[in-house]
C-alpha cells in the first residue's frame, strides 16, 4: 500500500522475483559538491544499474588519428566510470547529435564545437566516419567495460528529421555493430528508437518510415531497445494508454530495454508554440505509469529499466533562468526538489528491493573499483549538455502536439 501525498491509497502486487535492471543517469539536481556527492550516494542506494549517456559528440579527428580521448571528455569519462562502481553499466554513445537530424558535433581536447572541415561535408557512411566512430565504441567498451551497450541513440530519429541521410547511417551502424560483434561477442549492443514514434498516430511521425526504420534496423540490434517518455506525445500527460507496452512489444520478439524514460509528476505550463498550454502531470499520474512500466517489464521480457532523472532538477532550472525548455523533464525524477520521495519512488524502492533474475546478462568482463574524481567535473558537463538536449526535446513535444 501507497499513500500520495492527495492522501490517496494505492496498491500493488510485487513479484517475490523481479526480472529487469533498474537504474537511473547520474544527472544531478544542483552542481554543488554537496547535491553531486549526495547524487552519487543516492544512486547507489536506488539503483542496481547506472546508465552513462554520451550524447555530446565524437572526437572524430583523435579518433581517426589512432589517439586516445584526451581533455575534457576523458575528465567526464573517468568522473562517470567512478558512479558505476559496483552497478550493473549501462553504455550509451551515438555518432548522431542531440537534434537527431545530423552527424554529432567534434568534441576535441577542449570541449565540443562545429564539426570543422572536411567533417562537415562527410556523409554517414564516409570511410573516415566509419573508421573513427568504431575507434571510439572500441575505446569506450574498453574503457567502460559496460554489461549493455547503446550504439545510436534515438536513431529513427534521424530517419524522422532527416530521412535522406538514414541509409548512410544504416550502413555505419552495420559496419561498427558487426565488428564490434566480432570483438565482444558476448556484449548486447543495441540502438535504441523512440517509442512514442514507433506507434501510429502517437506522434507526427511517417509511420512507413518510423516502420521502414526498424525493419532495416533489427537485424543490427541485440534488444528492440526503446527512449520512452508517453506524456511528449499525442496523449500528453491526459491518458496513459493500458496497452502501451503491450504494443510496442508487438513490433519485436527481440529482449526489450527501456533505456530512457520518465513521467511528469506536476503540472506544467508552456506557452508556446501555440500555447498557454498545460500538462496535467500529477504524483499519481506519475505512479501510474510506474506500475504499468514495471509489470510491463515483468510481463514482456523488458530487461533494463532507466528512469533518466533521479531528483527534480528545479535547482539547476533556476540557474538557467527558469526558461520554460529547461521544464519538460525537471518534475521527472523518484525524489521531488526537496528530496521527497514520492509515492513513485516508493514503487521504485518496493520492486527494487525484490530478488533479481535478469536473463543473459552477458557482460564479458569483470567488476572493476575506481577511484572517485572531482565532483564538480560532472556539473560542468550538465550546464553544456541541457539546453541543446532540451531544445531539441521541446521540438519533438510540440510536433507531437499539433
Amino acid at each position: 500500500m501507497l499513500l500520495l501525498s492527495s492522501g490517496q491509497v494505492f496498491s500493488a502486487e510485487l513479484p517475490e522475483t523481479r526480472t529487469f535492471w533498474m537504474g537511473f543517469t547520474p544527472f544531478p539536481y544542483d552542481i554543488t559538491d554537496a547535491a553531486l556527492i549526495d547524487t552519487r550516494e543516492s544512486l547507489r542506494q536506488n539503483s542496481d544499474l547506472v546508465s552513462n549517456h554520451l550524447d555530446e559528440g565524437i572526437p572524430w579527428v583523435e579518433m581517426l588519428n589512432g589517439e586516445n580521448v584526451s581533455g575534457e571528455l576523458l575528465s567526464e569519462w573517468q568522473y562517470r566510470l567512478a558512479l558505476t562502481e559496483g552497478k550493473i553499466s549501462l553504455l550509451s554513445i551515438t555518432p548522431i547529435d542531440i537534434s537527431r537530424s545530423q552527424m554529432a558535433p567534434y568534441f576535441s581536447p577542449s570541449g565540443v564545437q562545429s564539426l570543422p572541415e572536411p567533417w562537415a561535408s562527410y556523409a554517414f557512411d564516409h570511410p573516415d566516419v566509419k573508421s573513427a566512430y568504431l575507434n571510439y565504441a572500441r575505446q569506450a567498451v574498453a574503457f567502460f567495460q559496460p554489461d549493455y551497450l547503446v550504439l545510436g541513440i534515438e536513431v529513427n530519429g534521424l530517419m524522422k528529421n532527416s530521412p535522406q541521410q538514414w541509409p548512410g547511417y544504416l550502413d555505419l551502424h552495420r559496419t561498427v555493430f558487426q565488428a564490434l560483434k566480432q570483438a565482444y561477442p558476448e556484449l548486447p549492443i543495441m540502438v535504441s528508437l523512440t517509442g512514442m514514434d514507433l506507434l501510429q498516430d502517437a506522434t507526427d511521425a511517417n509511420a512507413d518510415d518510423q516502420a521502414q526504420a526498424l525493419e532495416q534496423i533489427l537485424p543490427y540490434t541485440d534488444y528492440f531497445a526503446l527512449s520512452l517518455y508517453p506524456y511528449m506525445s499525442a496523449f500528453t500527460a491526459d491518458i496513459i494508454p493500458d496497452d502501451l507496452f503491450s504494443r510496442l512489444r508487438a513490433l519485436s520478439t527481440k529482449p526489450m530495454a527501456i533505456t530512457e524514460t520518465g513521467y511528469i509528476a506536476e503540472p506544467l505550463t508552456v506557452t508556446f508554440p501555440h500555447g498557454p498550454y498545460t500538462f496535467s502531470g500529477s504524483e499519481a499520474k506519475q505512479l501510474e505509469y510506474m506500475a504499468l512500466l514495471f509489470q510491463s517489464a515483468q510481463a514482456f521480457d523488458i530487461r533494463l529499466v532507466v528512469n533518466f532523472v533521479l531528483r527534480d532538477y528545479d535547482r539547476i532550472w533556476d540557474l538557467m533562468g527558469q526558461g520554460e525548455t529547461l521544464a519538460i523533464w525537471r518534475d521527472t525524477g523518484i525524489y521531488d526538489e526537496a528530496g521527497n520521495l514520492r509515492a513513485a519512488g516508493q514503487l521504485w524502492q518496493q520492486w527494487l528491493a525484490a530478488d533479481t533474475r535478469v536473463s543473459n546478462r552477458g557482460s564479458p568482463f569483470k567488476p572493476r573499483t575506481v577511484p572517485v574524481n572531482d565532483p564538480l567535473m560532472l556539473g560542468m558537463f550538465v550546464l553544456a549538455m541541457l539546453a541543446s538536449a532540451l531544445w531539441f526535446n521541446t521540438k519533438r513535444l510540440f510536433r507531437a502536439m499539433d
